[in-house]
């Protein structure tokens, strides 16, 4: 009974949460639950959750004097959001390491988006020391580099032909002559409202020419709801897979209000892809509607979540490192980021213990918010629903 009990209270927390974002709220705020996943899976698909959490429940008091200092934040920094991708920079094709996800960007407190990112490697990898994370994060906001772990280092390494040489090879993994290998649940006949002509016609803009149509199924978790629609197309690098992901309003402004798509999307560019084209990751406009475009990417990052094997587990945790330092390189680079560093040196160790404090209770919240969740979906099952 008593545990009972504890799962509606929970309920009936999370209720009030998402209830009282509804002010500010710029993007779906309501918890997503996949069957069978786990807490660590369930934080990364709930970035909206954090957010509102943030600016409702948190207790920020012991940070109270850092959150003036605002910029542009990832928003979902956690360590498959940060990969090596093919872009462009004063006309020049190069490998570069970068966040790859911008739905969630946008301003905020620097120090809040930071521990978003503590959050996520602490829910993936609990041994990870925050203090390591901290250190790096905090180079970072002083403009300079760590070192990356070795394994990482080969795909840093990779040329921009050899990278097109694994994107051909994904290419013609997923396709058959001038069309998609459909796969039910995968790759599916096309079926979205979008005219194929429009779509034609982006691309024709673009010097390039589709050459088949398809449509991704429905995501769950932060891109639950949203319109995926992939082309195969030529491109002045060959046949490439494209997507089109249709824009949703980012989570954190779940914490507070965020600028209108077109200005939004040009400050998270110069504060993460300082100087590279958009071209690979361009926000465009279909038939009124804002969608994400860039070419499907070959994964170059395994991120060991599952894995107990020492060697793994050293690579995880020399890639949070890593992430930790990009992150605060990207940071530091905005407007007031000395000022910023300079808050945070002068809280010393206090800041280690503040930030651990939240990082913590934001992991209470997030596993009640789990179990009370999870028992609803076993509740519905249990009774034949869903």
């Amino acid at each position: 009974m008593k545990n009972a009990m504890k799962v509606l209270f929970a309920a009936s927390m999370l209720t009030g949460l998402v209830s009282a974002g509804a002010v500010h709220a710029q993007a779906d705020n309501d918890v997503q639950v996949v069957e069978g996943e786990s807490l660590s899976k369930f934080i990364r698909s709930n970035t909206a959750h954090f957010w509102t959490y943030m600016r409702t429940d948190a207790d920020l008091s012991a940070i109270k004097g850092l959150l003036k200092f605002e910029g542009i934040g990832a928003g979902d920094p956690h360590m498959g959001n940060f990969a090596p991708i093919p872009v462009l920079k004063g006309g020049k094709n190069r490998m570069a390491f970068l966040d790859v996800d911008f739905d969630d960007a946008g301003q905020a407190p620097l120090i809040l988006d930071f521990v978003r990112y503590m959050v996520a490697v602490k829910a993936d990898f609990p041994d990870i020391k925050k203090k390591d994370l901290e250190e790096a994060y905090l180079r970072g906001l002083a403009g300079k580099t760590v070192e990356a772990p070795k394994p990482l280092q080969k795909f840093l390494d990779l040329s921009w032909d050899e990278y097109q040489a694994e994107a051909a090879d994904y290419t013609e993994k997923k396709t058959k002559g001038d069309g998609f290998k459909l796969k039910p649940g995968e790759i599916e006949s096309y079926s979205a409202e979008i005219k194929r002509s429009s779509i034609e016609e982006l691309f024709k803009g673009r010097g390039e020419k589709v050459v088949d149509i398809a449509t991704r199924p429905e995501a769950v978790g932060g891109s639950a709801g949203s319109t995926r629609i992939w082309i195969l197309a030529d491109t002045t690098e060959g046949r490439r897979i494209m997507e089109l992901k249709e824009y949703a309003p980012s989570a954190i402004g779940n914490y507070q209000k965020q600028d209108d798509p077109g200005t939004w999307v040009k400050a998270v560019r110069a504060a993460f892809w300082p100087g590279y084209a958009a071209d690979t990751y361009d926000l465009v406009r279909v038939e009124g509607k804002f969608f994400w475009l860039r070419q499907k990417q070959v994964s170059l990052i395994d991120v060991p979540r599952s894995s107990q094997k020492a060697r793994k587990l050293a690579y995880a945790e020399g890639l949070a490192i890593y992430d930790a330092n990009l992150l605060g390189l990207a940071h530091g680079r905005q407007e007031g980021g000395a000022d910023y560093l300079a808050a945070l040196e002068a809280k010393g160790k206090d800041m280690h213990k503040s930030l651990g404090k939240i990082v913590n209770d934001y992991m209470d919240a997030a596993n009640a918010a789990f179990s009370s969740k999870n028992c609803e979906s076993a509740l519905d099952r249990k009774k034949g629903r869903r």
